[in-house]
C-alpha cells in the first residue's frame, strides 16, 4: 500500500491500535482552533512549518558522503534527484494527532500527556480533543479514495546516518539508500523510503511522545487538486500561502471529546462548549486539574 496511492500505515505500529477507538489532538485555544472547530476541519501543515527544523527536512540527505553523491545526479537537465524529492515532499502536508500508550508511561490515556499539554496546547491553557478515528477513515476513504491511517513515529536513539540506514522497504527486505535511488525510478522503495524517512524523530528529545501522523500525499494530493471532493466547504481547501491544507471531517459524531487544559480561563468554558456543540453532537467535555502525588492529568466531566 505505497504512499502515491493511499495514506498507509507503517508496518511497525503499537500492540493496541487495532483495538484504539479515539485520536487525540492538542491545540491552543485560539482564532485558528476555533475556526477549524466550526467549519469542521483538519490543519495538514507542509513540513516547512514545523517548529522541529529536523523534523522531515530533506536537507538531511545531503549531509552524508555517499548519499549526497546520489542526490546530486541529474535527472534531467536542470533538476537533481535531491531538487526532485525536496520539491515533493515538502508539498506533503501532515497532520498529527497522539493515541494512548503503554500503561503507566506518560500520556497512557490519550489526554494526559503532559508534553503535548505544554509544547502544542498553550501551557495547558489550550484543549485537547478526542476523534473518533474509524469515522475519519470511512469519510476520507468514501471522499478522496484514500485510507486515513496512522502511521507511527520511528523515535531514533541517534541522528539516522543515512549512508549506513537500512530501510524497510517490504516485509524481510530492507534496502540502503544506494540500492533505492542508485537507478533512479519511482517505484514502491521509493514511496516506502518517502514514508520512513517522513516519520524520524530523535527520541531524545520527541521520545516520550507516541506522535502518529497522517500524510497527504502523492495520489490522494493529485486526487484533492485535480478533483476537488470538498465543495460544500465554506474555506480554502488550499492556504493561500501555500502553508498546508484545510481538509473537512465528517459531520456529526467525529468529535467524541474535548478535556480543557488546567489554565484555560474557566470564564470561557460555558461559551466554549456552546460553540462546539453547535456543530458537533454528543461531545463529552472534561475540565482538568493536576495530581501531584502522581504527577499527572485528573479530570471531570462537565455535566
Amino acid at each position: 500500500m505505497p504512499i502515491n496511492e493511499l495514506w498507509r500505515v507503517m508496518e511497525i505500529q503499537s500492540e493496541n491500535m487495532t483495538e484504539q477507538k479515539l485520536v487525540y489532538k492538542y491545540s491552543d485555544w485560539n482564532k485558528n482552533s476555533q475556526d477549524g472547530i466550526s467549519k469542521r476541519y483538519f490543519w495538514f501543515s507542509k513540513p516547512t512549518n514545523f517548529n522541529d527544523p529536523f523534523d522531515s527536512n530533506m536537507e538531511i540527505l545531503k549531509a552524508f558522503p555517499r548519499s549526497s553523491k546520489v542526490f546530486d545526479k541529474k535527472i534531467n537537465d536542470t533538476e537533481t534527484l535531491f531538487d526532485y524529492v525536496r520539491k515533493k515532499t515538502d508539498d506533503f502536508g501532515i497532520l498529527c494527532f497522539i493515541t494512548e500508550s503503554q500503561k503507566g508511561s506518560i500520556g497512557d490515556r490519550g489526554y494526559n500527556n503532559l508534553h503535548f499539554w505544554s509544547h502544542y496546547a498553550n501551557c495547558h491553557k489550550g484543549i485537547s480533543i478526542g476523534f473518533d478515528l474509524e469515522s475519519l477513515k470511512e469519510y476520507y476513504s468514501k471522499k478522496i479514495l484514500c485510507n486515513a491511517s496512522l502511521s507511527k513515529i520511528n523515535y531514533l536513539n541517534e541522528s539516522a546516518d543515512l549512508d549506513k540506514y537500512e530501510f524497510t522497504i517490504r516485509s524481510n527486505v530492507t534496502k540502503r539508500i544506494e540500492g533505492i535511488f542508485g537507478a533512479y525510478r519511482d517505484d514502491k522503495d521509493i514511496d516506502a523510503f518517502f514514508e520512513q524517512i517522513l516519520l524520524f524523530k530523535d527520541k531524545r528529545i520527541w521520545g516520550i511522545e507516541n506522535e502518529q501522523r497522517i500524510i497527504l500525499a502523492g495520489r490522494a494530493l493529485e486526487r484533492l487538486r485535480d478533483n476537488n471532493p470538498f465543495l460544500d466547504v465554506h474555506f480554502d481547501i488550499f492556504d493561500k500561502n501555500e502553508n498546508g491544507y484545510r481538509l473537512p471531517y465528517p459531520e456529526g459524531n467525529s468529535i467524541k471529546e474535548i478535556t480543557f487544559g488546567v489554565k484555560f480561563d474557566k470564564k470561557e468554558i460555558d461559551s466554549a462548549i456552546e460553540m462546539i456543540s453547535r456543530n458537533n453532537k454528543s461531545v463529552k467535555f472534561y475540565r482538568t486539574e493536576l495530581d501531584f502525588v502522581e504527577a499527572d492529568i485528573i479530570r471531570t466531566e462537565i455535566k
